[in-house]
């Protein structure tokens, strides 16, 4: 029975993103990258790329931990203002009396608006630890996008005689921008995967739709690439045999 209940987990995970494979992945395309274009900015990128999938994996799991330094810091304040409220409640002259009705309702609603107060500073410092883990999340995605828009710069600076239409390319040009898009195209898909990695660890709604934003722009410049290559095959290449292949 216990071997079967690991089983059916075993199998449950392997539907998980692994960010030990999209660090993997990463560190074989940058190798690829690095010896079809040795010393070029795209080589530079594809390591940073690496070095930012192994971040991303200390930070998620940095999320999983807790910090204790915030939940003490919380769990004391709260205790501390939990004393107050219960010293003010004792401390209350059992001889209050009450003249009119108006000023039993201000007594009240004085009292209401303390205990609601409160009860959202309790709440602020019960949600400080998940709060400042979203906020880093949310700044790890920010920084994904970025990398997402310097890699489609980087390409269209790289190809700028593509679109002269009076360009005549050699074909061992056209062949290197042929790879270099799908190269750019594969970094761009190990981007998106980072970014889904940070939903996967924080349910919040801003971190998922934050995610799935980033993923969605990677996808859509991979794309247009892939196309771009397409394009620049079909123009410079109308005899379908004679087109150069990205290998």
């Amino acid at each position: 029975m216990s071997q079967e209940h690991h089983r059916k987990a075993a199998d449950k995970e392997s539907y998980l993103l692994n960010p030990e494979t999209i660090i993997n992945t990463a560190d074989n395309l940058r190798k690829e990258i690095s010896a079809k274009l040795p010393g070029s900015a795209l080589a530079k990128l594809a390591e940073e790329l690496e070095n930012l999938a192994r971040q991303s994996e200390n930070k998620i799991e940095s999320f999983k931990r807790p910090v204790y330094k915030v939940r003490i810091f919380s769990f004391l304040t709260i205790l501390l203002a939990i004393a107050i409220l219960i010293w003010s409640i004792v401390s209350i002259p059992a001889s209050w009396r009450f003249e009119t009705v108006a000023e039993l309702f201000e007594a009240i609603d004085a009292g209401f608006n303390l205990i609601v107060l409160l009860i959202g500073a309790l709440w602020f410092l019960y949600s400080l630890e998940a709060t400042l883990k979203r906020n880093q999340a949310l700044e790890s995605i920010k920084i994904l996008r970025q990398f997402i828009h310097t890699i489609d710069i980087t390409q269209l600076y790289y190809t700028p005689d593509i679109y002269k239409p009076e360009s005549h390319l050699s074909e061992s040009v056209v062949k290197l921008d042929y790879s270099y898009l799908f190269l750019c195209a594969q970094m761009l898909g190990i981007l998106g995967n980072l970014s889904a990695l940070y939903a996967q660890a924080d349910s919040s709604d801003s971190v998922w739709r934050a995610s799935s934003e980033a993923e969605t722009l990677a996808n859509a410049i991979a794309t247009k690439l892939v196309t771009k290559t397409e394009v620049i095959s079909s123009v410079m290449f109308p005899n379908e045999s004679a087109r150069p292949t990205c290998s």
